[in-house]
């Protein structure tokens, strides 16, 4: 038998280290094992420019413009290369962000008949509490979302906030909660030392800083006010878009570094006390490193927002080596202290094989023949079948 044709559309597919170029790479690497697949990914140049600063910058001033108007920023990509598409493949998986890929590949294959799967892992604006757009794009956004997941099949999303809340409104959905994976590193790698408090408190925090985050500055002031350690040392490996970084207290020693790919991470981490991961505003996002920090051969923290119940919360609470720490909370220095002053082993601190990302991949390519037609022989074999039944009755 013929093997089944996929349409991947995937904007960023070929971001190197972001987290939907990984996502993008381990569905691929499954699907090729059973499927034809054809990739629709965004320019390759788009990384360098979406990292730079000018570029970012430049950027932004897009966004603004677009957050009155439009979509996003890849709307005119989206109808120039998905509404056009010249084949019809049996299945087409869109994953995003960005939204405007996924509006376009309902409109072209919809009208088609062709199924489509929308991989998401950000809320758009139906499910959001408080979308950051102009009335004209809010109100362009939400027709485009309606007809969407109108006209979608099926939905992965990244948590099962998203999942309940998308499934509350659009209940004919087939869907499955398939968060992030990690890449496997060998033993060697993980195998460490712990440091030892001494006095010195190092916190690393590898990724970057923006608007969507959890104030990052007044929990600092508290471990500084503590009195718990003589010095605190934050390392920031990535970049800060918004300058949270700022308004961290003078007593905080605070070092800026340029992103690192994962296998750097990976021996840095050792020179630290904690890793951190600053959560999300909304309480249905959970950021992708919180699964990539599993692989880390050092205690994990995750700053989340009041009340302390979230998508993050929900994940780590059987994952190894973590504590989630509420940013109001008066007591999180000493939280803090404790979980660092366990004897944390190697052991303790292992990764559990099922959230990497080849398991990842191979669990969304088990989800999606499920949304096949019928083969078309088998179809036409059964309508024959039927019409002679008919007939000799």
């Amino acid at each position: 038998m013929a093997r089944p044709t996929i349409l991947v559309v995937s904007y960023f597919a070929h971001h190197p280290w972001g987290p939907r170029g990984l996502r993008t790479r381990a569905i691929l690497d499954a699907l090729a094992r059973e499927w034809d697949v054809t990739l629709v990914g965004g320019p390759q140049g788009d990384f360098a420019r979406a990292t730079h600063p000018a570029g970012r910058a430049a950027d932004f001033a897009r966004y603004k413009l677009h957050e009155a108007v439009g979509i996003d920023l890849h709307e005119s990509w989206s109808k120039r290369l998905v509404r056009h598409w010249p084949n019809r493949p049996d299945l087409v998986l869109v994953i995003g962000y960005p939204f405007s890929p996924a509006v376009e590949a309902a409109r072209t294959f919809g009208a088609k008949g062709v199924p489509i799967v929308v991989d998401m892992s950000d809320p758009w604006v139906l499910t959001a509490a408080h979308p950051a757009m102009g009335r004209a794009g809010l109100w362009r956004a939400r027709r485009a979302e309606q007809r969407l997941w109108s006209v979608a099949a099926g939905a992965i999303l990244t948590t099962h906030r998203q999942e309940r809340a998308l499934s509350s409104l659009f209940p004919h959905l087939r869907t499955l909660v398939r968060p992030n994976g990690y890449q496997p590193v060998g033993s060697g790698q993980a195998a460490t030392t712990l440091r030892a408090q001494d006095g010195e408190l190092r916190v690393g925090h590898f990724g970057n800083l923006y608007y969507p985050r959890v104030g990052l500055a007044p929990f600092l002031a508290l471990l500084a006010e503590s009195g718990l350690w003589e010095s605190i040392i934050f390392e920031q490996f990535g970049n800060d878009w918004n300058r949270t970084l700022d308004a961290v207290p003078a007593r905080v020693r605070v070092r800026a570094h340029a992103p690192a790919p994962w296998d750097r991470v990976l021996e840095l981490s050792r020179e630290l006390d904690v890793a951190l991961v600053v959560g999300n505003v909304n309480p249905a996002q959970m950021p992708s490193k919180v699964v990539e920090y599993l692989t880390l051969p050092i205690p994990r923290l995750a700053l989340v927002a009041p009340p302390g119940e979230d998508a993050i919360t929900d994940y780590v609470a059987d994952k190894p080596g973590w504590l989630a720490v509420r940013a109001d909370d008066p007591d999180v220095a000493r939280a803090v202290h404790a979980h660092l002053d366990r004897r944390w082993t190697t052991r303790d601190l292992a990764p559990p094989p099922g959230e990497s990302w080849p398991e990842v991949g191979r669990e969304i390519m088990d989800f999606l023949p499920r949304f096949l037609a019928p083969e078309p022989r088998t179809a036409a074999l059964r309508e024959e079948a039927v019409t002679q039944t008919a007939d000799a009755v």
